[in-house]
């Protein structure tokens, strides 16, 4: 059987083993050198931690909603790329800073110059959210036939047991829709764009905190699926076949055995005080 490449995580005696002690096995048994990668859950894992650590500092808490973003980024960044192409790997990494502050093109590494996503647009949801949530604010309650209203027993768990009773609401309306519609065709441009300043100067002043909203179970799943049957389309470097052929091999490099910072020679053999 022939193994010709191994997964592991990033400990420095596994990748000493295989740089020195693989290689020379495999010249003397005649076999191809096995490839040693490491896992990227481990290097990702990483990521996480230094960024959750970052994002706990003063002043750099923003940091802390980018840290799932880069983790995807970076699984991308390597799954998107042929194996061999390590530089690739690395400046489509660093391209996540570059879209962090909004710059997805003449990005400086010629391997990956631009983001590979299409146009950002965001739809203004939050307005129309507004508008649903007012209008439906003081909903009545369902009543029986006897005019009472219908109640509905739920379980919390932080109440170990105890049961809360609340009233069934009507369902949502949505007739706000068309009187939207009617004020949008039949009010003239002047009285809408007198409307538009009256209420400007009745929006309050922007919240500094925001409450955590629960995903729903069916969001939750949609996007697993999703994610699952999503297949990772290999992207291509921005730059030329010409400019990737040295980046190639520098990859393939052997790695520079360790040497002494006083006397300058190799670790391998140098006895504890020689040089000293």
């Amino acid at each position: 059987m022939i193994i010709k490449s191994f997964i592991s995580d990033r400990h420095t005696s596994i990748a000493k083993w295989m740089r020195e002690d693989c290689v020379a096995k495999c010249n003397d048994l005649g076999k191809p050198v096995v490839q040693h990668f490491f896992d990227i859950w481990h290097i990702a894992k990483k990521i996480q931690k230094v960024l959750t650590k970052l994002s706990k500092e003063k002043g750099c808490e923003i940091i802390g909603r980018w840290r799932k973003a880069c983790v995807r980024h970076f699984y991308w960044a390597v799954t998107s790329t042929q194996e061999h192409l390590g530089e690739v790997k690395l400046a489509k990494f660093h391209a996540f800073l570059s879209h962090v502050i909004n710059k997805h093109s003449n990005l400086p590494n010629r391997l990956f110059n631009a983001c590979a996503h299409g146009e950002i647009v965001t739809p203004r949801v939050t307005i129309l959210a507004a508008l649903h949530f007012n209008y439906n604010l003081k909903s009545g309650s369902k009543t029986d036939n006897e005019g009472r209203p219908v109640l509905y027993v739920t379980y919390p768990k932080f109440k170990e047991g105890e049961a809360t009773v609340r009233e069934a609401k009507v369902s949502i309306n949505y007739d706000y829709v068309v009187d939207i519609y009617d004020t949008l065709t039949t009010s003239p441009k002047e009285e809408l764009k007198s409307l538009a300043e009256d209420l400007k100067e009745e929006v309050p002043a922007p919240l500094h905190t925001m409450l955590v909203e629960k995903e729903s179970k069916e969001e939750a799943i949609t996007k697993y699926r999703q994610r699952k049957e999503k297949e990772t389309v290999i992207c291509p470097p921005t730059c030329t076949e010409e400019e990737l052929h040295p980046t190639t091999e520098r990859t393939v490099r052997a790695r520079r055995a360790p040497h002494c910072k006083k006397c300058g020679k190799p670790l391998r053999g140098h006895k504890k005080g020689q040089c000293g």
